[in-house]
């Protein structure tokens, strides 16, 4: 592990962010705001008046915009109608030039249009109001007040930083992590300083109900050993998901026993998510669906099989992602973080894809730098703001996003279900779904036709209904001839006739037949922008690669089509099965990956390394550091079997990597302690993959206690096994970031400054992961006294800028002079030192800030008159440097100051001591002043 690759991970400022300056481009809408006021002569045509007197109202819409219409009040039996009402729609003033106006009478079984007139509002003026009158055939009138106004807020959040509730919880959390590896490695650890914490992040794969129940036991084993109190965050894909959402919604948790979640887990899924296939779970089912269509979201299967998930595994049904924030306050558990993918409905996800990560705060796709509060994920956005609020979707509908590749079973589970045998072909365990999903014919269909497929499932349920209540005649009409043994007989049948009606409309739907129909389906929240630029996940790492002959990823930079109303979202594992995408973002700074791979395989000993080397392949192209998996692969696959790999490399963190696999199990029990009796040894002796297992298949979604207990404690054990080695890893973790040079208060000031110019920002930040921050090393700016050359600038003072300007070089010379608070902390240990360091930090906020000293810089007259005409700098074998900005000043209350360039020096030993003893030779009584550069000296 390299000292300083991770350096941007202890800076933490709460005023200034490394990656705030990279703000997504993007054009932003307009408001147009309309107040009917009221309507004249308001006729019908005159047959229709000697009928009936209009009851008007108007509808109001700007077409090509996803806000809908609106509509005034309906006015009884009126010509002359008083409205007053205003409306307010977003628009996009360059492409939504138009507002239709329709005039409706109202009735009780059709309504009226009376007309439709347009009103052009391509010319309408910034903040002025304009009165219109908009005629209706020859002399009916609707007055209008129209008023064009900017929109200067956004209810998304466009930025590459991490978001100010998740940066609160890192705080919190580092204190707690640092007790923990105190308590746990004592003096090995010796950490003072949050800051100084490694960051640690246990990962989960997906893998259906075998990772659910195997991350149960690897759970329980971390817990129980305070693994997880070293934790920053947890994060999951598919199956994973499941067994964090349920645990981070249990409102006993973190505070709940580790036995209490296996027998919780051990119970659901005995169940099994079949069981709730029945005619009244199939009813209640769609009535879900009809009713979240007729509020005009969209709908797919994915809702239907996130009910089938919340029956099953979900305690809390009414549940939602921001009820895990409880468990986050004061950072008493790692943050958890769930993923999806954005993919077009005909390529490959593999090909193109679009990380999408949710947390209890925000959710959002950081290629684009696109974030939203986690509440208001499923509304209806137009160009950034909030067209039509919808409530906040419930967690069983994210359960079933972030596993939805399971949805491309489903035909198979249902046959299953209804006990019927495949072909022998057909029968054989499906271990990648990722293969499965790429067959699926997609060309033909359209998102837009998700809710057709729906339709075609309601009038399945509809016919299943009819027949049932045709069926129920001719047995009620011989009711009396029946013998009471028959009366069950006819209900199984009436149940299994709506049953199979609700199947059939479910199977003949296009909902299961492409992935437009079985994808989560939601409104784009970028919907309307114009994204006009993208910054890289890691800006200071260099630009992404470019397009290769690679197949995966092919066409991962592509951008996003923003004039789909809605997207498609599927599980994260139908790219690669493992979450690293969240975790490898520069703005979270992992150093130390424990991930668990559950991922399916034809073998028990092959492909072990599968997803671990598609995840390098993705950290490639974005250009983020990860360890080489290929070079390791080769010698790893020529050694015995066992449960975990660890994959190091230089400038990148370390990955302890475990595998699902079934090795001393079979002998232990527990490690060190032997199987004794043969029942013992026979509940040891299984195997995961190797033979066809079905037990632990992809398409296993009932698991019964041994099964359960055999998976759960399996992987309890293989981790149990390595708790000495991940211990190990983490201790070696910290010793490598007290090697991290600590980005000091001088280097954040000199972000500070070149924060405008982004080339030069760049260079600096690289320049401190190459060598190190101002503060430890000399390095960087800093180091500007001991460069050997007296002129100022890049040449001298070692920054790495493209061309420095005046005030960089004023800046430089004056924190030169003044040290930082955090140069004077590392040296400091005593009580009198400490409280030293707050005058010091307001004297460089004072002179040393970048708006104070940018501050009047741009005229050429005001630089020549600030800048001196040099600026010596001094090293060891040069002159005593005199200083003309910072001359010894007399006070009433102190003898004159005597500065470290005041004093001759022979060597630099001598310079760093005269002045303190000149000091406390001159005024022995009392403690003299302490300058910046004195305080430096003590």
């Amino acid at each position: 592990m390299c000292s300083n690759w991770n350096i941007l991970s202890s800076m933490e400022s709460p005023d200034f962010d490394p990656f705030q300056i990279f703000e997504v481009d993007h054009d932003s809408c307009q408001v147009l705001q309309v107040t009917v006021l009221r309507g004249d002569n308001i006729t019908m045509g005159r047959a229709r008046d000697m009928l009936d007197t209009p009851d008007p109202y108007v509808v109001l819409s700007v077409p090509g915009t996803n806000g809908g219409s609106q509509r005034t009040r309906c006015v009884d039996n009126c010509t002359d109608p008083v409205w007053n009402q205003e409306f307010q729609f977003l628009y996009d003033a360059e492409t939504n030039r138009v507002l239709e106006i329709s005039l409706v009478d109202a009735n009780v079984v059709v309504d009226y249009v009376i007309g439709v007139s347009k009103v052009d509002i391509a010319d309408l003026k910034l903040d002025e109001e304009a009165q219109i009158k908009v005629t209706f055939g020859e002399n009916s009138f609707v007055h209008l007040r129209l008023r064009r106004l900017p929109n200067d807020s956004s209810d998304l959040r466009f930025s590459l930083t991490l978001c100010d509730e998740e940066k609160q919880f890192r705080r919190e959390r580092r204190q707690r992590c640092m007790e923990a590896m105190n308590a746990c490695f004592g003096q090995q650890a010796g950490l003072v300083s949050p800051l100084k914490i490694p960051v640690v992040a246990m990962l989960g794969s997906g893998g259906g109900f075998r990772a659910m129940i195997g991350l149960c036991g690897v759970f329980k084993a971390l817990q129980d050993s305070g693994i997880i109190e070293m934790c920053m965050y947890l994060a999951g894909l598919s199956g994973s998901t499941w067994f964090l959402s349920q645990l981070y919604t249990d409102p006993r948790f973190p505070d709940l026993p580790t036995d209490e979640v296996i027998a919780y887990f051990r119970k659901h899924s005995g169940a099994g998510l079949l069981s709730h296939l029945g005619a009244q779970s199939m009813m209640r089912y769609m009535n879900s669906l009809v009713g979240k269509s007729v509020q005009g979201q969209p709908i797919s299967f994915t809702d239907f099989f996130g009910m089938l998930l919340r029956d099953t595994i979900v305690e809390n049904k009414e549940a939602t992602l921001t009820t895990m924030r409880r468990v986050l306050e004061r950072g008493a558990a790692p943050m958890p973080l769930f993923t999806s993918l954005h993919v077009k409905k005909n390529v490959s996800a593999k090909v193109f894809q679009e990380w999408v990560e949710f947390t209890p705060f925000e959710v959002g796709i950081p290629k684009y730098g696109a974030f939203m509060d986690a509440a208001k994920f499923g509304s209806r956005f137009f160009k950034g703001k909030i067209a039509k609020p919808f409530p906040e979707y419930p967690l069983h509908f994210l359960q079933g996003i972030w596993g939805s590749a399971f949805t491309i079973l489903f035909k198979r589970l249902v046959r299953t279900a209804h006990g019927q045998r495949q072909a022998l072909g057909e029968d054989a365990e499906i271990q990648n779904l990722r293969d499965l999903e790429e067959t699926m014919d997609d060309e033909d269909i359209e998102a837009d036709e998700v809710d057709d497929g729906c339709e075609g499932v309601i009038a399945g349920c509809t016919a299943g209904c009819d027949e049932e209540a045709s069926t129920s005649d001719k047995k009620e009409t011989n009711f009396w001839k029946k013998e009471k043994e028959h009366r069950d007989q006819v209900l199984t049948e009436k149940k299994t006739g709506i049953w199979e009606g609700m199947m059939q409309g479910l199977m003949a739907s296009s909902m299961l037949n492409s992935r437009a129909g079985r994808a989560g389906a939601i409104f784009n929240p970028l919907y309307g922008l114009r994204m006009l630029n993208r910054q890289p996940l890691s800006p200071f790492t260099g630009p992404e690669e470019e397009a290769d002959d690679e197949a995966d990823f092919a066409r991962m930079h592509e951008m996003m089509d923003t004039t789909t109303e809605k997207i498609l979202l599927v599980d994260a594992g139908l790219t690669f099965n493992s979450p690293y995408p969240v975790l490898l973002r520069p703005q979270r700074g992992v150093d130390l990956y424990i991930s668990f791979d559950f991922s399916g395989r034809e073998d028990d000993n092959k492909d072990l390394f599968q997803e671990l080397e598609l995840a390098e392949t993705w950290a490639r192209k974005n250009k983020l550091p990860f360890p080489p998996i290929r070079e390791q692969v080769a010698q790893f696959e020529r050694e015995p079997l066992r449960e975990m790999y660890i994959f190091r490399g230089n400038d990148c963190p370390t990955i302890m990597h475990f595998v699902l696999v079934n090795t001393s199990f079979r002998k232990f029990k527990a490690p060190g302690v032997p199987r004794e009796t043969e029942e013992e040894l026979e509940f040891g002796d299984f195997n995961i993959f190797t033979g066809g297992q079905r037990a632990f298949g992809t398409l296993n979604f009932r698991y019964d206690s041994n099964d359960f207990d055999r998976l759960s404690q399996l992987m309890e054990y293989n981790t149990k096994l390595h708790l000495d080695l991940i211990r190990a890893e983490i201790l070696r973790a910290i010793e490598a970031k007290k090697l991290t040079s600590r980005a000091s208060l001088k280097d954040i000031i000199r972000m500070k400054m070149l924060s405008k110019n982004k080339e030069n920002f760049i260079s600096l930040v690289r320049e401190m992961q190459k060598t190190g921050a101002s503060s430890s090393n000399g390095a960087g700016p800093s180091a500007a006294g001991s460069g050997g050359g007296s002129n100022p600038g890049p040449s001298g003072a070692g920054w790495p800028l493209a061309a420095a300007p005046p005030a960089s070089e004023r800046a430089a010379a004056v924190l030169e002079r003044f040290v930082s608070a955090q140069d004077l902390l590392a040296e400091s240990r005593s009580p009198v030192a400490a409280a030293a360091a707050d005058p010091v930090h307001r004297l460089i906020e004072r002179f040393a800030s970048a708006q104070d000293l940018l501050a009047g810089a741009d005229a050429p007259e005001a630089a020549a008159r600030e800048t001196p005409k040099t600026i010596p700098r001094e090293t060891p074998e040069s002159a005593p440097r005199e200083t003309p900005e910072l001359a010894p000043r007399e006070t009433p209350e102190a003898a004159p100051r005597e500065t470290p360039e005041s004093a001759p020096r022979d060597t630099p030993e001598a310079a760093r001591r005269e002045p303190l003893e000149a000091t406390r030779r001159e005024r022995p009584e009392a403690a003299p002043r302490k300058t910046p550069e004195s305080a430096n000296v003590l």
